[in-house]
């Protein structure tokens, strides 16, 4: 602990590199996906949430491609959980984050919640 206070969007450029991280040439990385869920995890849980609506849908929108990238069952767990807390804040979620919204649900077979 270095006392170095995280903010959202350093948290949401973080998410976004992890989840590019877990990809390469041909695809995604098994043992880097095994990691993705847990790093991003703890940030999202070490950083205060968004006080603006763009950084806040930024931020999800993040966090729900790590949830698309990593196959644990746990990752639809999480996107679940974030879509329903999402949904409770009063922030407006823009149009992308119900496309990533949908990927989450398509990545982890969830087809009949896609209709």
């Amino acid at each position: 602990e270095h006392g170095i206070k995280l903010t959202p969007i350093a948290r949401n450029i973080f998410l976004s590199a992890i989840t590019r991280a877990g990809r390469h040439a041909k695809g995604v990385d098994p043992e880097r996906r095994e990691q993705l869920l847990p790093l991003a995890q703890d940030m999202w849980n070490e950083v205060e949430t968004a006080k603006d609506a763009d950084t806040f849908n930024a931020g999800l929108g993040a966090a729900l491609n790590v949830c698309t990238v990593s196959k644990e069952p746990a990752a639809l767990e999480w996107a679940l959980e974030l879509w329903k807390w999402a949904n409770s804040t009063g922030f407006k979620l823009d149009d992308k984050k119900y496309c990533n919204y949908v990927m989450v649900l398509e990545a982890h077979q969830q087809h009949d919640q896609v209709n």
